[in-house]
């Protein structure tokens, strides 16, 4: 599966914003879409903290949100083996901030935990453009 890149905004500004009611100005939405027979994406809301090597999820279960036809629904939630995967990639280095994860979104793209090592990795490699974002 080949991914398109990451965006990443404020939540508040994205289209999930009004879902959540706990959103303010500390949480960032990161989403990577994929290009395959049709548009797929996985996307997570996510707030950055000063603890170092620190990784904690606010427990959403997963839910359908919507059905886009009849072959392809958007789940919202917390799946635990996604999580685990993000962990996973999390803690295998020592990281110099903490993460705190309100939300996974994805379309039916859950054959695959890859997914969700792609989105840690992705934001690893972003995470200086994700915190100036969250300080201005």
């Amino acid at each position: 599966m080949k991914k398109n890149g990451i965006s990443i905004i404020k939540l508040k500004e994205s289209q999930y914003s009004d879902l959540i009611n706990c959103v303010d100005g500390e949480y960032v939405y990161c989403e990577l879409e994929y290009i395959r027979d049709r548009s797929s994406f996985a996307g997570v809301a996510l707030k950055i903290s000063d603890e170092k090597n620190k990784f904690d999820f606010f427990e959403v279960s997963e839910n359908k949100l919507n059905e886009l036809n009849k072959y392809e629904n958007v789940y919202m939630g917390c799946n635990e083996s996604y999580i685990d995967s993000m962990k996973e990639i999390f803690f295998s280095t020592k990281r110099d901030y903490g993460i705190y994860i309100l939300f996974l979104i994805y379309s039916d793209i859950r054959s695959s935990q890859i997914i969700f090592e792609d989105i840690m990795r992705e934001i690893d490699k972003n995470i200086n453009k994700i915190i100036k974002m969250l300080n201005n």
